[in-house]
């Protein structure tokens, strides 16, 4: 082969890679309204599992409340409410299809149309639930305490000697829960808990923080707190903090949910214009999940609240003026591949040339 055969085959390879990373970097997604139906006046989107059911909360017009749902092949269905309770609310969603949520400081399990309560823990007043696992167990707060609730009983979780609050929000498949205990002053720490006892999570020179995701590799996401009422989105590997970048223009950050391919999805804010895009974090960069849209004319993304483990998102946004619940699923990148093949064909053309 020629030098000058050299260059071009260099060139060729060159260029396909960073389109290979370019394409890795920045995932394309179709977008599904899930907030189309009549019977309710909106819906919030909480929770994604692997199929692609989603969990939340509406107001039904009918019921004259707000009550949760569950989205699954295209299709609302009302979980209802429990007997006595005002409203209801799914929180989380596992993959045999059980909806943890609450309502009215009561919190439940749903599976089917049959709720069954999760009751508070001895002496407390209320219970919530705010995550399940595939075996069924879930994670929330009941008194001042972070719970989980195994086989349906309550267990507090121990606290940190300085805590007079904490709660659970997310817990993975092997049991460890992530959360955010408060101390005297109201001063948050982000939060495990391994066989229910808690291991503080080190925000290093900031303020405070929490934590509101664990996946199965116990990589932790959530927040840390800058000052002056401002947070930026952080997430813990093997205990390490990494703060996450800003969107451009944007000056507020939070993480809500991680997977188990290090995806974090989350919200940014620019206070001064009274705006807020929903984020998809790959590694510390930042991307506004708004300009991955393929054929997302007249959507505007606000939250991203969940990701599942093949890059599935919900959040909440607004569909021509209207707020809605939004499901993203990720493209194939035609790019990539139509690049690659013309890669191909450039080297098979010179060993052609080559062999004259």
């Amino acid at each position: 082969m020629t030098l000058r055969h050299r260059m071009i085959v260099r060139a060729i390879v060159a260029v396909a890679s960073t389109m290979g990373l370019a394409a890795q970097a920045a995932t394309s997604y179709s977008i599904t309204n899930i907030g189309t139906s009549s019977d309710w006046s909106f819906l919030d989107a909480y929770a994604v599992n692997d199929s692609g059911a989603v969990t939340g909360y509406g107001y039904s017009p009918s019921l004259d409340t707000n009550v949760g749902f569950l989205y699954q092949n295209g299709q609302l269905t009302s979980l209802g409410l429990q007997p006595g309770a005002a409203t209801s609310g799914g929180s989380d969603i596992n993959n045999a299809g059980v909806v943890a949520g609450s309502g009215g400081g009561r919190a439940f399990t749903w599976q089917a149309g049959q709720f069954t309560e999760l009751p508070a823990l001895p002496g407390a007043t209320y219970a919530s639930a705010n995550a399940i696992n595939a075996s069924g167990t879930v994670a929330g707060s009941s008194g001042n305490y972070a719970t989980i609730w195994v086989n349906g009983q309550p267990l507090a979780l121990n606290k940190l000697s300085t805590t007079i609050y904490a709660v659970g929000i997310d817990i993975n498949a092997q049991g460890a829960v992530a959360g955010t205990s408060y101390n005297y002053a109201y001063q948050s720490t982000p939060v495990t808990w391994v066989n229910g006892q808690p291991i503080a999570l080190s925000t290093g020179t900031y303020n405070g923080g929490g934590a509101t995701a664990i996946n199965g590799g116990n990589s932790v996401a959530g927040y840390v707190e800058l000052g002056g009422n401002l947070d930026q989105a952080a997430r813990w590997d093997d205990g390490q903090l990494t703060v996450l970048d800003l969107l451009t223009n944007t000056v507020d950050s939070r993480a809500y949910a991680l997977n188990d391919a290090g995806q974090v999805v989350g919200v940014s804010f620019n206070f001064a214009e009274g705006a807020s895009f929903a984020t998809l974090w790959e590694g510390s960069q930042a991307y506004a999940l708004q300009d991955l849209l393929v054929g997302g004319e007249g959507w505007t993304l606000n939250q991203a609240l969940d990701i599942n483990s093949s890059g599935q998102i919900v959040g909440w946004g607004t569909l021509n003026g209207r707020a809605t619940s939004f499901l993203l699923t990720p493209v194939p990148e035609a790019a990539s591949w139509a690049y690659m093949a013309l890669g191909l064909a450039g080297v098979a053309a010179l060993r052609r040339r080559a062999a004259r």
